[in-house]
């Protein structure tokens, strides 16, 4: 039965990433990787639209691989308290612009150009609006397409950053090697990876029936973010950053956490709270390189969802 739903699983879901994920995606991370080389400052990285994981993502990419400084602030933060005081030493702006972000892209945008900050977009559209097109050099927007579905966007999104960031550091090392072999390859890898978490998936099915809070680590907040936005899951669940969960498990003491091992020792507090506070965990837990762990963990959120489906 099992070897039946997992190639079920794996029929279903490599087709899915055949569309979102297409060769040009190589050539697509060259704008990015583009704009981080030629960046001579800071790298400041935002986000518009409902999801922050793949500006948090490159943020983590750089400085766990490169000598660039790179720093996340939410849009908010960006537009009001940063880009309005930072004259003479103005950083350089990436921002992901999720698929219901265009709004706060233009925005964004506006605020970003008076105060003389280069910008680099990405965007989930085949193209933009004019009224937000006009004000973007041509050369540091990339456009994703297929993005109607949130899978497509956060898979795109890291797939891109990793290449991007891979590329820019020349795949040196044995880290950039292979995350480069394990980027471009994805699909070969699907089917041992549910097999290996197939019971896993099931036993957080059975969780997720009844209202839970889900928090991840930094590198799988793209698969908290997933699953919290996910229209195909109708549960109540409530997304929380991990130091702010026991804020809330007063009224929510169920918590769905999302990780790697590398990162199990950052999440021994939280966890703790399973004996000060009674509260009921369920983990997914993804053993491999934590900047690849976020890209195998929406692939596994796909996979939960279409179990929940049946």
């Amino acid at each position: 039965m099992s070897e039946g739903l997992i190639g079920r699983l794996v029929e279903r879901i490599i087709n899915e990433i055949s569309e979102v994920l297409p060769g040009s995606m190589v050539d697509n991370s060259k704008t990015l990787m583009s704009f981080i080389g030629s960046s001579s400052r800071d790298i400041i990285v935002t986000n518009a639209g409902s999801f922050a994981s793949p500006a948090r993502f490159l943020v983590l990419c750089l400085r766990n691989m490169t000598s660039r400084n790179a720093i996340y602030f939410t849009p908010q933060e960006l537009m009001y308290y940063v880009v309005p005081y930072d004259e003479g030493r103005e950083s350089d702006i990436i921002i992901f612009a999720a698929p219901d972000g265009l709004n706060a892209l233009n925005l964004l945008i506006d605020q970003v150009r008076w105060t003389g900050h280069r910008i680099c977009a990405i965007v989930a559209s085949d193209s933009l609006p004019q009224v937000i097109k006009y004000k973007l050099s041509n050369d540091s927007v990339v456009y994703l397409k297929n993005t109607a579905k949130s899978i497509s966007w956060l898979l795109q999104t890291h797939v891109l950053v990793g290449i991007a960031v891979t590329n820019f550091i020349d795949r040196k090392g044995v880290r950039g090697e292979r995350l480069w072999n394990e980027l471009t390859s994805i699909s070969v890898a699907i089917n041992d990876m549910l097999e290996h978490y197939l019971d896993d998936l099931l036993s957080i099915k059975e969780f997720m029936a009844t209202p839970h809070l889900i928090t991840a680590s930094p590198t799988m907040w793209a698969v908290a973010e997933y699953l919290a936005y996910s229209n195909t899951l109708k549960t109540q669940r409530f997304l929380a950053m991990p130091y702010e969960v026991k804020n809330f498990i007063r009224f929510v003491n169920r918590i769905l956490l999302i990780t790697t091992d590398v990162e199990e020792y950052s999440m021994k507090e939280l966890k703790g709270l399973t004996i000060t506070a009674a509260t009921e965990f369920k983990e997914l837990k993804i053993k491999t390189d934590p900047l690849t762990a976020p890209i195998y963990g929406l692939i596994l959120a796909r996979a939960l969802e279409l179990l929940i489906e049946r």
